[in-house]
């Protein structure tokens, strides 16, 4: 699997079982819950979890990502994030002379 994504891209994680997993899945980041809100969101589908994280940020959405219920862990292996290169923002400056 893809662990090095860059930033702004989006991450997608789904996990499909072969049944409908009868106790509840918590998903984890960093082994801290998951919020979602206007970047992450989580959703569950009969057997299918899925994890999406818009527009990607180093450092903020690194790590390994977890489903977890009383019985079962799975992780990801540890994501990373790559910095867009920032353009250095070149500065023109004029001089004028004045004329005596």
């Amino acid at each position: 699997p893809k662990v090095k994504f860059n930033e702004k891209e989006t991450l997608t994680i789904v996990c499909q079982f072969d049944a409908t997993p009868e106790e509840p899945f918590s998903f984890l980041h960093n082994e801290q819950p998951i919020v979602p809100d206007s970047r992450v969101t989580t959703s569950v589908e009969d057997n299918k979890y899925t994890i999406v994280v818009k527009d990607l940020r180093p450092e903020e959405d690194e790590g390994v990502y977890t489903l977890k219920s009383d019985h079962l862990i799975l992780d990801t292996p540890a994501i990373t994030v790559v910095p867009e290169e920032k353009k250095p923002k070149t500065e023109t400056t004029t001089v004028e002379e004045e004329k005596v």
